[in-house]
Order: C-alpha cells, then structure tokens, then sequence
C-alpha cells in the first residue's frame, strides 16, 4: 500500500485504486478521501497500492467490497474467481472433496465439470478451462521451443568456434611448440587457450547485452510478450552471464586440449590436419548444423502454415465485409437506438449487437439447461435477430429469427454438434427451473456448425441466442467496394451523437482474429528470423570447414587439374563429400523435425497436414545455399595455377 489501509475494502463505500491512477488524478496532492466517481460506481478513496506488473493475472482497476448479498442463491453463478490460501498445498484433495460433498447441486452438475484448485503461478499455462476470465494465457510448448532454439544457435555457435580453432590450428601449431620447447608446461598453454575462448564469450554477451537494449526501445519489443527491457529482468541478465561464461568453457575446452595435443614430428611433417579423426570430427560438428538447420526451417515453414489456416481460413460466415464495434455502458444501453441510427448510413448493409464477438475467443458463456428431461450443456452468445443475416448464416432446418423472437423468454438457433449430441430440433424448448429461474426458450432452427472459437479448441454444442439485454459489441455489415475509413468517420460522428465521449474502436474481422492469434503469428515471426540466424551461422561454420579442407587440398586439386579435369569437375568432386554429408542428416532430420512439430500441433483442434513437401523444400534450400558456399570457396582454389600449387606443397 501506498496511501491509505488495506481494511478500506471491508466498506462498502470505499475504493482502492493503482498508484499510477492516483497520480493521473491528483498529481501533486493526496487523494485519500476524495471521491471517485465512474460508470457504475460512486466511492471514497480509502487507498493506494503499488501498481502491479504487467505480467500479473492481477491487474491495476478500481477495487471495491463486494456485495454481501452478491449472487446469494444462485449456485452457479461463475462471474468471479476464487484465490484461496491453503495451510498446506497437500490438503488441497481434502480441500476439494469437501467442496463437493456440500455442494448443493453436486448430482445433476459438478459431474459434468471438473473442479480444481490451481497453484497461482501455473495459471498462466493453463487453458482447458469452461469459465476463464483470464484471457492473455501462455503456452508452455511454445516457450520451450524458443528456449531449445536459443540452446541450439548457442551450440551452433559453439560448434562453429571448435571448427574455426581447428582451421587456425596450422597457424598457432610452430608458436605453440616453440613454447613448448622453451619449457612452457601444457596445462599452462590450455589454460590460456581456455581464457581466451572465454573472453570471446563474454565480450560477445557484452555486445548482446547492447543489442538488446537498442532493440528494446524499437517496435522488436513487441515479438516479445514479456517484453526486453533489461532494467526489468536482472537476474534473467545476471543469469544469462553466468551460461555464457559456462559456454565459453565448453567450447573452448576442445581446441585448448586438440592443438597442444600434436607431437612436434607431426607438426614439422604437416598432415595433422589430413587425420581420419580430424575429418571425422569436423564432419560430425558440420552434420549438427546441417540437422538443426533443416529442423528450424521445417518447423518455420509448418507454423506459418498454420497461422495462415487460422487467420485465412473459412470461419462458416462471412467475415470479409463485417466490422466490430466495441460498445461502452451508455451505447449498450441503447442497442435499439444503435442499430437504427448506424443502418442510416449508406455504406451499411446490416447491424447486430452480441455479448461476445464470435470467433475472437475460446471463452463463452456456458449454459446447463434440461432437454427433454435431460442436462444438456452448451456455449451461446446474446444477440439480436439480425445476427443470421449480418453474418450470413443459412439455417438448415427450421427459420431463422424473427423480431419477436426476442421477447419472453427468447430463442434459439443451435449448431449441427448439439443437435448430433443432444437430438435439438426445431419446435422443442429448452427448459430451466431452478429456484427462482424459470424459463422456457423455443429452438427456432439448426445451422450448420460455425468456427465460433478458436482453431486450439474444438466445436462443441454452440446457439444463438436472441433476447433483450445487454450487448458489449456491435457487428457492422459494410458494402463490398466502399472506402472503408470513410465509413469509420460517418460511425464516429454518428455515435458522438449518442454520446460525445465514446473513442470509437471499429476493427475489421481479420484484425480481431490476429488479436486472437497474436500469440501464435509472433512465434511464427520469432521461429523465422531465429531460423535464418541459426542457418547464417551454420553456414559461417561450413565455410571454415571448407577453408581448412581446401587449404590440404591443394596438391590434389593442381595434380587433378594436370591430368586433364575440368574446373566443374573438380567443383563436383569437393561438392559431393558435402551433398553425402547432407543426404545423411536430411534423413536424421525428418523423424526429429517430425515429432516436433507434431508435438507443437497438438495444441490446436485444427491443424495442417504435414506436407511432404515441406520437408523436400528445406532440403533444396539448404542444399542450394551449402553449395553455393562450398563452390565460391573452392572456385579460387580450382583456379589457381597447378605449378604454384604443386611448388607450395
């Protein structure tokens, strides 16, 4: 708390707000007992707390008591989360087992829900739930494949240090032996082989670390739903200092032991560098890139495939042509107003209002109702009778709504799953009675089934549901070929005729299903520009490979040359060691970016095939690219002259 006693919520007419709201309001001065009026309420400031986190559930809002008699009698009522605080997380069983002995309504519904208490920091992960208030959720499969592939691309750094000492060994072998010689003991020699590798390590971290601040004051920012502001995460910097030092030692453990390991025959005699085991071993580091290399752009090439579908595919209703207006407390208020005045616009074909928009989400309202004497459940939305028609929705059975369907207690269209699952037909009615509910809602007609959610989930029972009350959004049908920032200026000024303060949020249909898939198209974007990082460095490392195999090959290639090969012979030949290389990891890779990717689809209801394709394109790109690399390194040395070759050697 900054101002002010947490005991403020035990009144009813007192409020707690952030203290960034508090400093809005009352800038230079206290704000404790002043009052605060809004929408729906009218208190005093009885305090002011530290405002939270971004990445808090808990987020900065004006906090009142609530009422004592809030939801008395209704038992089902889910508008609100519980946080309990347990002596023990081992009693929670008891906890819950409890719960449901005294439940009052246990036979007829907790037996079709699942009831659980969830440790606070799992919530964020946790997205197979009914009723969520909760709507920035995480995923821990994507997190873990940004984390593997930040692994990856050190280790391919690593991997490319090792190949890059090796091709340098000929350089360093006569200074190393000389000090050898001169009595310089070997431990010391590794020991400053191993520093230097580590000082390379952190001045790269160094370099890193100002990258990211540079990058965390541009729009890079945004790729990133934690954000990377440094200031914000110093034990994550910290930390990432300590593995870069740890990856200094790694990596430079090999070439510390490898280039003080020659005996000084070997080295006057120079063909340690044509040793099975140091072809073997730079074979192998060179095959890791090329197996990572082809999994990451694999994997790239499903996920923006993937968000394609979702994004671009067909939700069962027109949604080219409709806007989404958010509506505030006085718009909602006056919906039939709304609709008349907006279908006065010209460019405007149709209005309805919902409670939700459809396919913006996985979270609807969920009804339990009796059907011919049978608990049904469903997820409906509130609308009006226009929504079939704005939407262009065709029934396949019965009608569709009329403008008196709204009165009494309304009523339905349903979806093909629930009339599969439930046997709903037209002409029935769903039923409720319980305590002080009573309602009979007609079923008018069956459509067939719409993408009302999102493609992680799949299509359960689903209705429209038409009758009077409150809506939160407005669903604008516009002409096709009209200009359409025109008819977002001829909404606004209509609706500041209705009330002048509203700030209009107008936003066409593709727009709020990227909302919906943000998560999802930001790791697509983090996948591809990773990828293409992780492939630009593999290939520095085949270049350091092909720069130190060259260099032992010149004898061959000018004794080649003698006899009478071709320049493009001589490229075929120092190309195939590479394309058999390839050939073998593209096989290693298939089965593991396979599994992977089957893994990550395992988070959505609908996903792509795995096109075979796919795979064959990753191997022609990478082969494509090595090629080209391997040729213009070797093109100079297949065309220099064999007698200074031969005179070299």
């Amino acid at each position: 708390m900054i101002e002010g006693d947490i005991d403020a919520l035990n009144a009813p007419d007192k409020v707690l707000i952030s203290e960034s709201l508090a400093k809005k309001l009352f800038p230079e001065e206290s704000v404790l007992g002043k009052q605060f009026i809004g929408d729906e309420i009218k208190a005093e400031i009885g305090g002011v707390y530290q405002d939270f986190p971004e990445n808090s559930i808990i987020g900065n809002a004006v906090y009142q008591k609530i009422p004592d008699k809030e939801g008395a009698g209704i038992w089902q009522y889910n508008n609100y989360e519980a946080y309990i605080l347990v002596d023990d997380p081992a009693n929670i069983p008891g906890i819950l087992d409890n719960y449901r002995k005294n439940y009052r309504d246990n036979t007829d519904y907790w037996d079709k829900k699942d009831l659980r208490l969830t440790h606070l920091p799992d919530v964020y992960y946790q997205t197979d739930l009914v009723f969520e208030s909760q709507t920035n959720k995480g995923n821990r499969a994507q997190v873990l494949i940004l984390f593997f592939i930040a692994l990856i691309i050190v280790v391919i750094a690593a991997i490319n240090f090792i190949n890059f000492s090796n091709a340098l060994t000929p350089i360093r072998l006569k200074s190393i032996n000389t000090q050898k010689v001169l009595g310089c003991p070997v431990g010391t020699l590794r020991m400053s082989i191993l520093f230097e590798a580590v000082i390379l390590c952190l001045l790269a971290f160094s370099l890193a670390v100002v990258l990211v601040n540079l990058l965390s004051r541009t729009t890079f920012s945004d790729t990133v739903s934690g954000g990377i502001s440094l200031s914000a995460h110093l034990p994550l910097i910290a930390g990432a200092g300590v593995f870069a030092l740890f990856t200094g030692l790694i990596a430079g453990c090999w070439p510390a032991w490898y280039i003080t390991s020659f005996q000084p025959a070997m080295v006057l005699k120079g063909n340690f560098g044509r040793s099975s085991k140091g072809r073997s071993l730079r074979s192998f580091l060179v095959g890791v890139q090329f197996v990572v290399s082809f999994i990451l752009i694999v994997g790239a090439l499903f996920i923006n495939i993937q968000n394609r579908m979702m994004t671009r595919s067909s939700l069962g209703f027109e949604k080219e042509q409709v806007a989404i207006i958010k509506l505030n407390k006085k718009l909602s208020s006056n919906t039939n107003i709304l609709r008349k005045e907006l279908s006065q616009i010209p460019e405007i074909e149709g209005v309805a209002t919902t409670d939700r928009v459809i396919g913006g989400g996985d979270t609807y309202s969920n009804y339990g109702r009796t059907y011919k004497g049978e608990q049904i459940f469903y997820n409906l939305i509130h609308t009006d009778p226009s929504i079939l028609d704005v939407l262009g929705i065709s029934v396949m059975e019965g009608r569709g709504f009329l403008p008196e369907d709204a009165l009494g207690d309304g009523a339905l269209v349903f979806n093909e799953t629930a009339r599969r699952e439930f046997g709903v037909e037209p002409g029935t009615v769903i039923e409720m009675d319980w305590e002080q509910y009573h309602f009979r809602e007609k079923v008018v007609g069956i459509m067939d089934d719409i993408k009302y959610n999102s493609y992680r989930s799949d299509l359960g029972p689903f209705a429209f549901y038409v009758k009077e009350g409150f809506r939160n959004y407005a669903l604008v049908r516009i002409q096709k070929g009209v200009n359409y920032q025109a008819v977002v200026e001829s909404v606004r000024k209509m609706l500041k005729q209705i009330d002048p303060d509203y700030p209009l949020e107008m936003n066409l249909y593709n727009e709020v299903l990227n909302n919906v898939y943000s998560k999802e198209l930001v790791l697509g974007r983090q996948i591809t520009l990773f990828s293409i990082i992780a492939i630009l460095i593999s290939l520095f490392g085949v270049f350091g490979v092909v720069l130190f195999e060259s260099e032992y090959k010149r004898r061959e290639i000018a004794i080649r040359k003698v006899f009478g090969s071709t320049i493009r012979e001589i490229l075929f030949l120092l190309n195939n060691q590479y394309l058999r290389i390839l050939s073998v990891c593209f096989v290693l890779a298939i089965p593991l970016s396979w599994y992977l990717i089957s893994s990550w689809l395992k988070n959505f209801s609908y996903k792509t095939p795995m096109y075979w394709w796919i795979f064959a394109l990753a191997f022609i790109a990478v082969t494509f690219i090595t090629v080209i690399t391997i040729t213009i390194q070797n093109w100079r040395m297949a065309n220099t002259n064999p007698v200074d070759s031969i005179k070299t050697e």
